[in-house]
């Protein structure tokens, strides 16, 4: 009997470089327009079509890949240069779209679902006085059995500990860093390809330890050479219930690329803390 060996042809990833832009608005909100990340002319980057494309939208994920796979991976503090769970921070510098907040690149083998997409991205010995997105585990009184906003949203939420951290650091607003989504599977800083017509629908529960606050939900459709064509944005009021918020909108004639985000205004209070959990990106 003779046997056969099938080799799976390699494909090689594109990645475009560019740098971020942004502008500043009026009082504490920053309206952030990076410079847009560009796909491969020619490329056939394959749409997914389903309810949600995400394969970590509740973070659950991003904490197992942490862990130590002995000499294959080493443990987390060595990839990230903190001894917390920290999401990465966009970067359209890097290969990946991503960076540590050491400052090392997120390696391709390890790129998050999210990452903070706005703000200062520091790491301090205090985690409220940091200005970034920590990945926590939620408390035992939090998860009710009895209704889909308990254990149905996960064990693992993410969580900015000070509404008003960032503005300890230079550049800083004093609001909590945005977030975007991002595929592996595309040029850095997309979260999902689309067609002419699809219905993109982009939904998150979000929520406050106390008062209120405001996110906007954003998503913003390209032309496969990366040029911004149409933004969708809705703006939610935060409070300290865990509900979801969610927008949709058909894609414009000439989409190629989306990108999902979200980013969030106003004067909170001191240790206010921000938290963001499950979440839905559907092309359909």
């Amino acid at each position: 009997m003779t046997s056969h060996i099938y080799r799976i042809p390699k494909r090689r990833l594109v990645f475009h470089r560019g740098r971020n832009r942004g502008r500043l608005a009026h009082g504490h909100a920053r309206t952030f327009t990076p410079k847009s990340p560009r796909g491969a002319p020619g490329s056939d980057e394959a749409i997914l079509f389903a309810g949600n494309i995400l394969y970590d939208p509740g973070f659950e994920l991003f904490v197992q890949n942490a862990g130590s796979l002995g000499v294959l991976k080493p443990e987390w503090e060595a990839l990230t240069g903190a001894t917390t769970y920290v999401l990465p921070r966009f970067d359209i510098t890097s290969p990946t779209g991503q960076r540590w907040p050491n400052g090392d690149f997120v390696d391709i083998k390890d790129i998050a679902q999210w990452s903070q997409f706005t703000e200062p991205y520091v790491v301090a010995d205090d985690i409220r006085e940091a200005s970034a997105w920590v990945v926590v585990r939620r408390e035992k009184s939090d998860l009710d059995f009895s209704t889909n906003k308990g254990p149905k949203l996960g064990k693992w939420m993410a969580r900015w500990y000070d509404w008003n951290s960032s503005g300890n650091y230079s550049g800083g607003n004093s609001i909590p860093g945005g977030l975007v989504i991002q595929s592996p599977g595309l040029p850095a800083g997309y979260s999902a390809r689309t067609e002419p017509g699809a219905l993109i629908t982009w939904a998150t529960h979000a929520w406050l330890s106390e008062s209120t606050g405001s996110m906007d939900m954003c998503v913003i459709f390209y032309t496969q050479s990366g040029n911004p064509i149409f933004t969708s944005i809705g703006a939610k009021t935060l409070t300290t219930s865990k509900n979801e918020h969610s927008i949709s909108s058909n894609s414009p004639g000439g989409s190629y690329f989306i990108r999902a985000c979200l980013t969030f205004r106003g004067a909170g209070t001191d240790a206010q803390m921000l938290q963001v959990d499950t979440a839905l990106l559907g092309v359909e």
